[in-house]
């Protein structure tokens, strides 16, 4: 007897792995909220582009905020393991400003979207998601700890680690939030190609140790 249509194709979502099914309601929510935002955001969206039910996302995640908040920390979660903090501490400030530059740029062209949802967030919730998360500390305390050992090694310049932390980081990620627009500015080559983002990261250290290094 011929199969029913209910039963060709691909395995219902209560019939598959949690974590499975996680992953890809997490993967549907960040493409909906880099689009729109939180607000503009609805479940329905999201639920069918997850190919879920919204009780299942709510199952979950509780609720869209909820959603979001997992969105957010599962985009960060790799960015500065211990491991990667502990290494960053107990190398020279140079490399150590190199290697933070190569980690946030690689993490970058791996996550493309969260550049948007970043900009969004500051947009319509004034930070108060990525407040929640500590991200803050996580990515501007780290560098900003760099730069302190830096200057107190007397290897850069007398500095603000805070202001240069921001210089920093906005110098190195505005090629990414921009790709839209700066795609027109090199017209013969592919941004996001793999070339692209190497060249890219190397313009981007030598020009920031230009900027803090001591001239002697």
């Amino acid at each position: 007897m011929p199969a029913t249509p209910s039963k060709i194709g691909r395995p219902s979502k209560s019939n598959r792995n949690p974590d499975e099914v996680k992953t890809e309601i997490l993967a549907a929510a960040m493409k909906e909220f880099s689009q729109h935002g939180l607000r503009a955001t609805s479940t329905e969206a999201i639920a069918h582009r997850a190919h879920v039910t919204k009780a299942m996302i709510h199952y979950y995640f509780k609720s869209k905020e909820g959603l979001y908040r997992a969105v957010l920390e599962n985009q960060f979660s790799g960015l500065l393991t211990p491991e990667r903090q502990e290494e960053f501490t107990h190398n020279s400030p140079e490399q150590a400003l190199a290697n933070f530059i190569q980690q946030v740029l690689r993490n970058a062209s791996s996550q493309p979207d969260i550049h948007t949802l970043l900009a969004l967030e500051a947009i319509q919730n004034q930070g108060l998601y990525y407040k929640e998360l500590e991200v803050g500390q996580l990515v501007y305390g780290t560098l900003s700890c760099i730069l302190e050992r830096g200057v107190e090694a007397g290897v850069f310049r007398p500095l603000n680690p805070q202001h240069m932390a921001v210089n920093i980081l906005g110098t190195i990620l505005f090629y990414f939030i921009s790709q839209g627009n700066l795609q027109h500015f090199f017209q013969e080559r592919e941004i996001s190609a793999q070339d692209m983002i190497e060249e890219h990261t190397t313009e981007a250290i030598a020009f920031i140790m230009a900027g803090v290094l001591r001239a002697y």
